[in-house]
């Protein structure tokens, strides 16, 4: 699926994934700004992102909620978040603003103040204008939950979409999250198996019951809980996430492909993703795709929890004879995991290129 739409170019994933996405957001009719311009903005060169979250800061996953973004000297704008709980303000002019996110019953209504600075707009008179580079705001804004609303402020945070889940299904959900904190795998299956007994459908829990059984080993029985997540919810990011990954680990590349692809579509801002393609195009030995994956990963600053990414890419570079790239991605990878098993092969790694440089000098 993969390798055949988006042969050899990582980047024509992301330019689908653009093009899609903002089909998605300029043809709904609920994500249309209210006072028309611009891609959702009002007639600016900036970018307002954000994500929401638990009190507890876990990933929230509310989808369905409205944003308004507010100013004194503009008109409101409003969208909807989506299946991962993201937004964004696109085309937004500098200036003092005001996000307000509607709880819909299920959170309290919260406020959050942004300020963009763009002096390179300003009407400060100057012989030489210099125009900056837009700005690229991120707010990540924690909900309450609503008083008498459903608990969704444990761990694992529930989607406004199984607010009407029975109470006893998400008891048992919720007491299954602790006990895995606890490092309780086994009290915690048992917790989500009553869950999904009292409640089918109610797919977080089929999602946890399948990563359980992944860390147990059991590849199969972790492959069947996901496709059950899957089934009744099909933008389950983490379902199709460890879905792809059990399929990577049981060596079925081409069923592993399109559920990280499908992952990376649901969360843009996320790493993991992208580090399991680079893993399964190594594997393939597309090297291409795998350093587009690689660098996609490590853009979205995933090289600090998954220190693995720049030592991906300094063997790549090697294989292409990108000595000073390779060895700026190791010695990267021995700065942030200078434990590592690995850590002397990828030391004498370092010296052998280094060598190689000397003698290529001297040719």
């Amino acid at each position: 699926m993969y390798s055949a739409l988006f042969v050899h170019s990582w980047g024509r994933l992301f330019l689908v994934v653009v093009l899609v996405l903002s089909f998605c957001f300029i043809s709904s009719p609920e994500l249309k700004a209210q006072s028309s311009s611009n891609d959702l903005g009002n007639g600016g060169r900036h970018t307002i992102h954000g994500r929401l979250y638990a009190a507890n800061g876990r990933r929230s996953q509310v989808s369905g909620l409205k944003i308004r973004l507010t100013t004194s000297s503009a008109g409101d704008i409003f969208i909807i978040t989506d299946e991962t709980g993201t937004f964004t303000f696109r085309s937004v002019n500098a200036g003092s603003y005001l996000i307000i996110v509607e709880g819909g019953g299920i959170f309290e209504d919260t406020t959050e103040r942004v300020y963009i600075d763009d002096p390179g707009s300003s009407s400060i008179r100057s012989p030489v204008r210099i125009r900056e580079a837009p700005r690229y705001v991120n707010v990540q804004i924690y909900l309450r939950t609503a008083a008498g609303a459903p608990s969704t402020t444990a761990p694992g945070i529930l989607h406004v979409k199984w607010a009407k889940i029975p109470k006893a299904a998400i008891e048992h959900y919720e007491s299954g999250l602790k006990l895995i904190r606890d490092g309780n795998d086994q009290g915690a299956g048992a917790e989500f198996s009553r869950a999904v007994e009292i409640s089918p459908s109610f797919a977080p829990a089929h999602t946890e019951l399948g990563r359980i059984a992944q860390r147990a080993g059991d590849l199969i029985g972790s492959v069947a809980h996901l496709r059950t997540a899957i089934r009744y919810d099909d933008a389950d990011f983490d379902a199709h996430l460890n879905l792809g990954i059990a399929m990577l680990n049981l060596k079925k590349y081409e069923l592993a492909e399109p559920e990280l692809v499908k992952a990376a579509f649901l969360d843009r801002t996320a790493v993991t993703p992208h580090y399991y393609l680079g893993i399964l195009f190594v594997v393939k030995n597309d090297l291409d795709v795998a350093q587009k994956a690689f660098e996609t990963a490590k853009e979205l600053k995933g090289g600090r929890s998954l220190p693995a990414i720049h030592k991906y890419l300094g063997r790549i570079y090697m294989r292409k004879d990108m000595e000073k790239e390779a060895v700026h991605e190791l010695e990267t990878y021995l700065k942030l995991s200078p434990k590592a098993q690995d850590a002397e092969k990828v030391k004498k790694d370092i010296s052998d290129i280094k060598a190689k440089q000397i003698k290529n000098a001297f040719v």
